[in-house]
Protein backbone atom coordinates (compact mmCIF):
# COMPACT_ATOMS: atom_id res chain seq x y z
CA UNK A 1 0.00 0.00 0.00
CA UNK A 2 2.85 2.21 0.60
CA UNK A 3 4.63 1.61 -2.19
CA UNK A 4 1.10 2.35 -4.47
CA UNK A 5 1.39 5.93 -2.41
CA UNK A 6 -0.90 5.66 0.96
CA UNK A 7 0.74 7.74 3.62
CA UNK A 8 3.67 6.05 6.19
CA UNK A 9 7.21 5.77 5.92
CA UNK A 10 9.56 3.00 4.15
CA UNK A 11 11.40 2.51 7.60
CA UNK A 12 7.87 1.67 9.28
CA UNK A 13 6.16 -0.52 6.86
CA UNK A 14 9.73 -2.09 6.49
CA UNK A 15 9.66 -3.04 9.93
CA UNK A 16 6.35 -4.82 9.83
CA UNK A 17 7.76 -6.95 7.14
CA UNK A 18 6.98 -10.67 8.55
CA UNK A 19 9.88 -12.21 7.49
CA UNK A 20 12.89 -11.04 10.15
CA UNK A 21 15.60 -10.82 7.59
CA UNK A 22 13.95 -8.67 5.03
CA UNK A 23 14.25 -5.64 8.03
CA UNK A 24 17.14 -4.16 6.85
CA UNK A 25 18.45 -0.74 5.42
CA UNK A 26 18.55 -2.54 1.76
CA UNK A 27 15.32 -3.59 2.11
CA UNK A 28 13.92 -0.15 2.84
CA UNK A 29 15.90 1.54 0.51
CA UNK A 30 13.78 -0.89 -2.12
CA UNK A 31 10.66 0.08 -0.74
CA UNK A 32 11.67 3.65 -0.77
CA UNK A 33 12.90 3.49 -4.45
CA UNK A 34 9.61 1.62 -5.29
CA UNK A 35 7.82 3.80 -3.70
CA UNK A 36 9.27 6.88 -5.16
CA UNK A 37 9.84 5.43 -8.92
CA UNK A 38 5.77 4.96 -9.02
CA UNK A 39 5.01 8.66 -8.03
CA UNK A 40 6.25 9.81 -11.59
CA UNK A 41 5.52 5.94 -13.66
CA UNK A 42 2.41 5.61 -16.13
CA UNK A 43 -0.27 3.64 -14.85
CA UNK A 44 0.62 0.74 -16.13
CA UNK A 45 4.06 0.83 -15.83
CA UNK A 46 3.76 1.00 -11.42
CA UNK A 47 5.41 -1.73 -9.62
CA UNK A 48 3.88 -3.75 -7.12
CA UNK A 49 5.02 -5.98 -4.49
CA UNK A 50 3.73 -9.27 -3.26
CA UNK A 51 4.47 -12.32 -1.12
CA UNK A 52 4.25 -15.89 -2.60
CA UNK A 53 5.71 -17.76 0.87
CA UNK A 54 2.65 -19.00 3.02
CA UNK A 55 4.55 -20.58 5.85
CA UNK A 56 3.28 -17.87 8.52
CA UNK A 57 0.27 -17.33 9.85
CA UNK A 58 0.44 -14.34 12.12
CA UNK A 59 0.51 -11.19 9.96
CA UNK A 60 -2.08 -13.08 7.37
CA UNK A 61 -4.73 -13.01 10.73
CA UNK A 62 -3.24 -9.46 11.94
CA UNK A 63 -4.66 -8.38 7.90
CA UNK A 64 -8.40 -9.81 8.10
CA UNK A 65 -8.51 -8.21 10.96
CA UNK A 66 -7.39 -4.70 10.44
CA UNK A 67 -9.81 -5.71 7.23
CA UNK A 68 -12.82 -5.89 9.03
CA UNK A 69 -12.33 -3.29 11.56
CA UNK A 70 -12.95 -0.77 8.43
CA UNK A 71 -16.08 -2.58 6.69
CA UNK A 72 -17.44 -4.32 9.49
CA UNK A 73 -16.86 -4.12 13.38
CA UNK A 74 -19.18 -6.99 14.40
CA UNK A 75 -17.57 -9.17 11.96
CA UNK A 76 -14.06 -8.43 12.83
CA UNK A 77 -14.80 -9.22 16.73
CA UNK A 78 -16.42 -12.35 15.68
CA UNK A 79 -13.67 -13.98 13.27
CA UNK A 80 -10.82 -12.54 15.75
CA UNK A 81 -12.52 -14.55 18.14
CA UNK A 82 -12.13 -17.81 16.18
CA UNK A 83 -8.80 -17.11 15.14
CA UNK A 84 -7.33 -16.71 18.57
CA UNK A 85 -8.94 -20.07 19.32
CA UNK A 86 -8.20 -21.70 16.74
CA UNK A 87 -4.17 -20.09 15.08
CA UNK A 88 -3.47 -18.19 18.67
CA UNK A 89 -1.26 -15.28 18.96
CA UNK A 90 1.85 -16.21 16.73
CA UNK A 91 3.19 -18.01 14.23
CA UNK A 92 2.80 -21.76 14.65
CA UNK A 93 0.57 -21.79 17.87
CA UNK A 94 -2.05 -23.40 15.59
CA UNK A 95 -4.98 -25.91 17.36
CA UNK A 96 -3.58 -28.58 14.75
CA UNK A 97 -6.54 -30.48 16.25
CA UNK A 98 -9.04 -27.55 14.92
CA UNK A 99 -7.81 -28.18 11.42
CA UNK A 100 -11.48 -28.22 9.57
CA UNK A 101 -12.70 -25.68 12.09
CA UNK A 102 -9.88 -23.58 10.68
CA UNK A 103 -10.71 -24.73 6.89
CA UNK A 104 -14.48 -23.82 7.45
CA UNK A 105 -13.50 -20.34 8.91
CA UNK A 106 -11.32 -19.16 6.20
CA UNK A 107 -13.72 -20.46 3.43
CA UNK A 108 -17.01 -18.40 5.83
CA UNK A 109 -14.88 -15.33 5.12
CA UNK A 110 -14.02 -16.19 1.29
CA UNK A 111 -17.73 -16.50 1.32
CA UNK A 112 -18.42 -13.32 2.99
CA UNK A 113 -16.21 -11.11 0.73
CA UNK A 114 -17.81 -12.92 -1.98
CA UNK A 115 -21.10 -11.96 -1.16
CA UNK A 116 -20.66 -8.29 -0.04
CA UNK A 117 -17.36 -7.34 -2.87
CA UNK A 118 -19.26 -4.40 -3.74
CA UNK A 119 -19.77 -2.79 -0.72
CA UNK A 120 -16.23 -3.78 1.48
CA UNK A 121 -14.86 -1.92 -1.94
CA UNK A 122 -16.40 1.25 -2.02
CA UNK A 123 -14.54 1.39 1.49
CA UNK A 124 -11.33 -0.32 1.15
CA UNK A 125 -11.03 -0.40 -2.78
CA UNK A 126 -11.46 -3.35 -5.32
CA UNK A 127 -7.56 -4.55 -4.89
CA UNK A 128 -7.67 -4.45 -0.46
CA UNK A 129 -10.86 -6.49 -1.18
CA UNK A 130 -9.50 -9.30 -3.18
CA UNK A 131 -6.14 -9.10 -1.06
CA UNK A 132 -8.14 -10.28 1.98
CA UNK A 133 -10.16 -13.15 0.39
CA UNK A 134 -6.69 -14.36 -1.04
CA UNK A 135 -5.10 -14.04 2.63
CA UNK A 136 -7.84 -16.38 3.98
CA UNK A 137 -7.00 -18.97 1.24
CA UNK A 138 -3.12 -18.94 2.12
CA UNK A 139 -4.05 -19.51 5.96
CA UNK A 140 -5.66 -22.96 4.39
CA UNK A 141 -2.26 -23.37 2.43
CA UNK A 142 -0.61 -22.71 5.93
CA UNK A 143 -2.74 -25.13 8.00
CA UNK A 144 -2.19 -27.89 5.28
CA UNK A 145 1.09 -27.56 4.59
CA UNK A 146 1.88 -27.69 8.74
CA UNK A 147 -0.98 -30.42 9.31
CA UNK A 148 -1.45 -32.63 6.70
CA UNK A 149 1.55 -32.30 4.26
CA UNK A 150 3.92 -32.65 7.19
CA UNK A 151 5.80 -29.40 5.92
CA UNK A 152 7.19 -30.84 2.28
CA UNK A 153 9.65 -28.96 0.27
CA UNK A 154 7.19 -30.61 -2.37
CA UNK A 155 4.16 -29.17 -0.48
CA UNK A 156 5.49 -25.33 0.30
CA UNK A 157 6.86 -25.12 -3.85
CA UNK A 158 3.58 -25.94 -4.35
CA UNK A 159 1.71 -23.47 -2.33
CA UNK A 160 4.08 -20.92 -3.94
CA UNK A 161 3.66 -22.12 -7.37
CA UNK A 162 -0.02 -21.44 -6.89
CA UNK A 163 0.46 -18.01 -5.51
CA UNK A 164 2.97 -17.17 -8.80
CA UNK A 165 0.52 -17.96 -10.61
CA UNK A 166 -2.42 -15.92 -9.51
CA UNK A 167 0.04 -13.02 -9.13
CA UNK A 168 0.78 -13.62 -12.88
CA UNK A 169 -3.07 -13.33 -13.52
CA UNK A 170 -3.52 -10.12 -11.44
CA UNK A 171 -0.42 -8.57 -13.47
CA UNK A 172 -1.83 -9.43 -17.08
CA UNK A 173 -5.35 -8.28 -16.01
CA UNK A 174 -4.64 -4.69 -14.79
CA UNK A 175 -0.73 -4.35 -15.45
CA UNK A 176 1.95 -5.09 -17.59
CA UNK A 177 2.22 -9.03 -17.39
CA UNK A 178 5.84 -9.12 -16.11
CA UNK A 179 6.51 -11.30 -12.80
CA UNK A 180 10.28 -10.74 -11.04
CA UNK A 181 10.35 -13.42 -8.33
CA UNK A 182 13.25 -13.22 -5.93
CA UNK A 183 13.82 -16.31 -3.56
CA UNK A 184 16.72 -18.71 -2.57
CA UNK A 185 18.15 -20.39 -5.25
CA UNK A 186 16.99 -23.80 -4.79
CA UNK A 187 13.83 -22.94 -4.74
CA UNK A 188 14.13 -21.12 -8.49
CA UNK A 189 16.54 -23.56 -10.35
CA UNK A 190 14.30 -24.15 -13.77
CA UNK A 191 15.25 -28.19 -13.30
CA UNK A 192 15.38 -30.62 -10.61
CA UNK A 193 19.06 -29.77 -9.56
CA UNK A 194 18.26 -30.16 -5.70
CA UNK A 195 16.61 -32.05 -3.40
CA UNK A 196 14.33 -28.57 -2.65
CA UNK A 197 14.09 -27.55 -6.48
CA UNK A 198 10.20 -27.39 -6.97
CA UNK A 199 8.75 -24.08 -7.73
CA UNK A 200 11.43 -23.36 -10.24
CA UNK A 201 10.95 -26.27 -12.13
CA UNK A 202 6.89 -26.27 -12.29
CA UNK A 203 7.05 -22.57 -13.60
CA UNK A 204 9.72 -23.34 -16.51
CA UNK A 205 7.22 -26.84 -17.52
CA UNK A 206 4.21 -24.20 -17.87
CA UNK A 207 6.00 -21.26 -19.22
CA UNK A 208 8.68 -22.64 -20.85
CA UNK A 209 11.41 -19.82 -21.72
CA UNK A 210 9.15 -17.30 -20.73
CA UNK A 211 10.37 -18.13 -17.13
CA UNK A 212 13.85 -16.88 -17.46
CA UNK A 213 15.78 -18.88 -14.11
CA UNK A 214 19.22 -16.22 -12.47
CA UNK A 215 21.17 -17.62 -9.72
CA UNK A 216 23.09 -16.22 -7.60
CA UNK A 217 26.74 -17.49 -6.20
CA UNK A 218 29.89 -16.31 -4.55
CA UNK A 219 33.45 -17.78 -4.37
CA UNK A 220 33.44 -16.31 -0.45
CA UNK A 221 30.42 -16.08 1.95
CA UNK A 222 30.94 -14.12 5.54
CA UNK A 223 26.87 -15.57 6.34
CA UNK A 224 24.50 -13.72 9.04
CA UNK A 225 22.84 -17.25 9.97
CA UNK A 226 20.96 -18.36 12.95
CA UNK A 227 23.01 -19.94 15.58
CA UNK A 228 21.50 -23.46 16.00
CA UNK A 229 17.98 -22.89 17.63
CA UNK A 230 19.04 -19.87 19.35
CA UNK A 231 17.75 -16.41 18.38
CA UNK A 232 21.41 -15.27 17.71
CA UNK A 233 22.64 -14.67 15.17
CA UNK A 234 26.39 -15.23 13.88
CA UNK A 235 28.72 -14.31 11.28
CA UNK A 236 30.48 -17.29 9.47
CA UNK A 237 32.79 -17.46 6.52
CA UNK A 238 31.79 -20.25 3.77
CA UNK A 239 33.75 -21.24 0.70
CA UNK A 240 31.87 -22.81 -2.12
CA UNK A 241 34.56 -23.96 -4.63
CA UNK A 242 32.65 -22.37 -7.79
CA UNK A 243 35.58 -21.84 -10.35
CA UNK A 244 33.30 -19.24 -12.04
CA UNK A 245 32.90 -16.89 -9.42
CA UNK A 246 36.74 -17.69 -8.29
CA UNK A 247 37.69 -15.80 -11.80
CA UNK A 248 36.01 -12.72 -10.14
CA UNK A 249 39.09 -12.10 -8.04
CA UNK A 250 40.51 -10.15 -10.80
CA UNK A 251 37.68 -7.83 -12.19
CA UNK A 252 37.84 -4.35 -11.05
CA UNK A 253 34.44 -4.57 -9.31
CA UNK A 254 34.77 -8.81 -8.06
CA UNK A 255 31.10 -9.23 -9.57
CA UNK A 256 29.57 -9.51 -13.49
CA UNK A 257 26.55 -11.22 -14.57
CA UNK A 258 26.39 -13.64 -17.34
CA UNK A 259 23.91 -14.92 -19.93
CA UNK A 260 24.48 -18.40 -20.78
CA UNK A 261 22.75 -18.07 -24.36
CA UNK A 262 25.41 -15.71 -24.79
CA UNK A 263 28.38 -17.88 -23.81
CA UNK A 264 30.82 -19.89 -26.67
CA UNK A 265 30.53 -23.59 -25.78
CA UNK A 266 33.09 -24.36 -27.37
CA UNK A 267 35.20 -21.84 -25.18
CA UNK A 268 36.53 -22.76 -21.76
CA UNK A 269 33.98 -20.95 -19.93
CA UNK A 270 30.99 -22.34 -22.33
CA UNK A 271 32.56 -25.97 -21.06
CA UNK A 272 32.55 -24.96 -17.42
CA UNK A 273 29.04 -23.95 -17.48
CA UNK A 274 28.02 -27.05 -19.02
CA UNK A 275 29.41 -29.61 -16.26
CA UNK A 276 28.73 -30.51 -12.87
CA UNK A 277 30.59 -27.98 -10.86
CA UNK A 278 30.50 -26.83 -7.12
CA UNK A 279 28.20 -23.75 -6.33
CA UNK A 280 27.76 -22.20 -2.52
CA UNK A 281 23.78 -23.28 -0.90
CA UNK A 282 22.94 -21.45 2.26
CA UNK A 283 19.99 -20.64 3.93
CA UNK A 284 18.45 -19.56 7.14
CA UNK A 285 20.15 -22.86 8.88
CA UNK A 286 23.32 -23.59 9.77
CA UNK A 287 25.27 -26.46 11.26
CA UNK A 288 29.00 -26.04 12.87
CA UNK A 289 29.65 -29.54 10.39
CA UNK A 290 29.47 -26.93 7.32
CA UNK A 291 32.81 -26.04 8.24
CA UNK A 292 34.04 -29.45 7.90
CA UNK A 293 31.98 -31.10 5.59
CA UNK A 294 31.82 -27.83 2.76
CA UNK A 295 29.64 -30.41 0.43
CA UNK A 296 26.83 -29.49 3.28
CA UNK A 297 27.18 -25.67 2.18
CA UNK A 298 27.25 -26.68 -1.74
CA UNK A 299 25.54 -28.14 -4.41
CA UNK A 300 27.04 -30.10 -7.43
CA UNK A 301 25.03 -29.59 -11.02
CA UNK A 302 25.85 -27.81 -14.15
CA UNK A 303 24.98 -24.24 -14.07
CA UNK A 304 22.99 -24.86 -17.40
CA UNK A 305 20.97 -27.39 -15.46
CA UNK A 306 19.90 -24.66 -13.05
CA UNK A 307 19.83 -21.71 -14.63
CA UNK A 308 19.72 -18.95 -17.74
CA UNK A 309 21.91 -16.74 -16.36
CA UNK A 310 24.08 -15.87 -12.96
CA UNK A 311 25.25 -13.01 -10.89
CA UNK A 312 28.52 -13.91 -9.71
CA UNK A 313 30.44 -12.40 -6.42
CA UNK A 314 34.20 -12.91 -5.41
CA UNK A 315 33.62 -11.85 -1.85
CA UNK A 316 29.70 -11.07 -0.42
CA UNK A 317 29.52 -9.49 2.92
CA UNK A 318 26.15 -10.02 5.35
CA UNK A 319 23.89 -7.38 5.78
CA UNK A 320 23.02 -6.30 9.29
CA UNK A 321 19.02 -6.99 10.31
CA UNK A 322 17.34 -5.28 11.98
CA UNK A 323 16.55 -5.55 15.89
CA UNK A 324 13.30 -6.73 16.89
Amino acid sequence: AYIQGNDDTAEAVTKRLGYRIYRTDQMCELVEWMHDYNETAEEEDKVRLYGMDMQYDEDSIEAIKRFYEKVDESKKEAYSAKMLEYLGTSDYEFDASKYDEIIALMDEIQKDIDENKEAYAAITGEAETETIKWIATNIQYFISYHVKENATHMARDTYMKMNVDRILEVEEREHNGAVMIACHNSHMTKNLSTQFTFLGKFLRDEYADSYFAIGTDYYYSNDNVPNGNTSERITVKLCSDDPIAYQVKDMPEKKYYIDFSHVDNSTPLGNIINKRIKTGSVGEQYNVLFKVMKMLSQVNYAPTDMYDAMIVFYEVNPITIWED
